[in-house]
This record gives C-alpha cells, sequence and structure tokens, in this order.
C-alpha cells in the first residue's frame, strides 16, 4: 500500500496500479460526494449504490477510461450479494490506496473518505471496516493480504495505546496504523493470506 517504502521490499501490484492510475484524492473525494448523493436519492438505504448510478457518477466526475474499467470491475468484486448494488463506502475507501502517496496518506484519505459527516472521529469497528476494505482489494489485486484478525489485533492495540478510547481523532493516530508492525508488514508484501487461498 505504500511506494516502495524500505530498500528491498518488493513492490506490491495495488502500488503498481497507483502508478499507472489518474485517481487521485480530489477524484476519490468526488465519487464519494456523487455516490452519496446518488445513495440519498435512491429512496433505499442511503449507503449503497446501484450499477446504475455507479456508472452516472463515475461519468460525471470524468474518469479516464482505463481507470473506469478498473473501477467497473472492482464494482463487480464489491457486489458480495450479486444484486448489483455495493457499498459505496467500503468502496471508496477500499479504493484509496489508488491515489498516490505515503502509507499515511492513504490510510488518513481512507479514513477521510469513509468520514461522511466529516467528524475526524473513528470507532474501533469502523477502522477495521476501513482497513478490511483496503486489504479485500489489495488481495484482488493479488497481493499478500493480512488475516482479518490481524486487523482486529491492529486495531486493539491502537485504541487500547491511545488510553482505551471509544472514538479517535484519525488524524491524530494515522501514524500508529501506518507504522503498526501489521501495516509494515502488508506494505512490505509480507501479507499472510493470496486471494482465493484456503
Amino acid at each position: 500500500m505504500g511506494n516502495a517504502s524500505v530498500k528491498g521490499d518488493k513492490q506490491l501490484y495495488f502500488d503498481a496500479m497507483a502508478n499507472v492510475t489518474q485517481i487521485e484524492r480530489k477524484e476519490l473525494g468526488a465519487l464519494r460526494k456523487g455516490f452519496q448523493e446518488a445513495g440519498r436519492a435512491s429512496g433505499g438505504n442511503p449507503l449503497r449504490i446501484a450499477r446504475d448510478d455507479f456508472g452516472r457518477v463515475v461519468d460525471a466526475c470524468a474518469i479516464a477510461p482505463q481507470d473506469v474499467e478498473i473501477l467497473e470491475r472492482l464494482f463487480t468484486m464489491f457486489d458480495k450479494m450479486g444484486d448489483g448494488q455495493i457499498d459505496y463506502r467500503e468502496f471508496v475507501v477500499g479504493i484509496a490506496p489508488l491515489a498516490r502517496g505515503t502509507p499515511a496518506e492513504k490510510v488518513k484519505l481512507a479514513f477521510e473518505l469513509y468520514d461522511v459527516h466529516d467528524e475526524g472521529q473513528v470507532k474501533a469497528a469502523e477502522a477495521v471496516f476501513v482497513l478490511n476494505a483496503m486489504n479485500n482489494v489489495a488481495s484482488w489485486f493479488g497481493d499478500p493480504a493480512m488475516k482479518p484478525e490481524e486487523l482486529d489485533t491492529m486495531v486493539e492495540e491502537i485504541f487500547a495505546a491511545a488510553g482505551g478510547e471509544v472514538t479517535l481523532a484519525y488524524g491524530d493516530h494515522v501514524h500508529d496504523f501506518a507504522e503498526h508492525p501489521v501495516m509494515r508488514q502488508f506494505v512490505a508484501g509480507a501479507g499472510t493470506v493470496l486471494y482465493g487461498a484456503q
């Protein structure tokens, strides 16, 4: 999830994609805003977006054609129920590492994209949700990923080190996430599980 963070690390495919795509912070923010508006207008679950609305928002955000293809394929991966709808927050935080930046910048961006009310706070379960979404997308790109239990442990340790708070100001703790041994292992391409592996 980082850009060649330590000499000797292998470059993750996810990182390579960040250097190929033109999706950046601005585009991700526009996608989140468009998805949020489409979700509210749908009359159903405001956190879900249908494939047709997804396509309209992506078109309205003027995403580069080669990036649209990647996003459409990822939509299919996120459509776990096969009903043509996805949780748009899971989608945008999952693809946050496609934007260029350091691991800390990508983690912060993912939390900002998840935080639709701009509160600057994250609960432990929300932090796990964000990290799992990024982890899943990385695994879909073929990168070694982390086990969900490892991400749970990482979040528990970070919240415990912060005094056991119920919520954290994620901006103050981005480096705690980015520098945690589990995240460093992931960024180094040393994840413990591959997508589709038993």
